[in-house]
């Protein structure tokens, strides 16, 4: 994706919800927008990616396994 860099700036200051609708994402995307010089003739454009995360959720705590190479007692 493309775009002038304020308009960049104007996206990335839209809430997680109205982003989604924008950019035709699913409901379960938690998105995360990011961007760089496109490296075109146009200095005022940016190339953005756009992400979906996935939700966070609680993860098991898991047991921790020796480092390999870890001193044994």
């Amino acid at each position: 994706l493309n775009m002038p860099v304020e308009e960049f700036v104007a996206l990335q200051r839209l809430p997680d919800r109205e982003l989604k609708i924008r950019l035709r994402l699913p409901d379960s995307c938690t998105p995360r927008v990011t961007a760089m010089q496109s490296g075109s003739r146009q200095a005022d454009h940016v190339k953005v990616d756009v992400r979906c995360e996935e939700p966070d959720y609680p993860r098991a705590k898991q047991a921790k396994m020796p480092r390999v190479g870890a001193a044994r007692p």
